[in-house]
């Protein structure tokens, strides 16, 4: 039980994780196609589109960094299940 649920946690923060720092690399990349597909920039939506980037950025950011501490408690989760079943595989032995 113990296991499965450390697994099933550090999957969802993973994948919030990737999610949040994809989307701040699409938001990135978006500048650059923006500036090749537009040169002079002549239907820019704002005046300055790199600080609105950098806003969504920072956004996608928080996301991911938000998917840290779900990892981490599903991979101490899952590691304390492993040694737990260690332990007790090793007093079955005795």
């Amino acid at each position: 039980m113990k296991r499965n649920l450390g697994r099933l946690l550090l999957l969802i923060g993973l994948v919030v994780m990737l999610i949040g720092l994809g989307m701040a690399f699409k938001t990135f990349a978006g500048i650059y196609y923006d500036a090749t597909s537009d040169p002079l920039g002549e239907h820019a939506t704002s005046a300055e589109p790199e600080k609105d980037a950098a806003k969504a950025m920072l956004k996608w950011a928080i996301v991911g960094i938000a998917g840290a501490p779900i990892a981490a408690v599903g991979a101490f989760l899952a590691m304390k299940a492993r040694i737990d079943r260690i332990k007790a595989r090793n007093q079955a032995r005795r």
